[in-house]
């Protein structure tokens, strides 16, 4: 799974800038079932890719 890379990003600014993201949901890990599942999963997947 491919999110973007930072230099895709659609803000101006420095690259060494971290690109900044929030992720709202009602559920969240720990909680149990697919959403929460998914909204972890890309919550990882951004981190790694360079999003703060």
């Amino acid at each position: 799974m491919s999110v973007g890379s930072r230099r895709h990003s659609a803000r101006a600014g420095d690259a060494s800038d971290p690109v900044r993201v929030a992720v709202v949901s009602q559920q969240y890990p720990p909680e149990m079932g697919g959403n929460a599942s998914r909204v972890g999963d890309t919550a990882r997947q951004l981190a790694q890719e360079g999003w703060r």
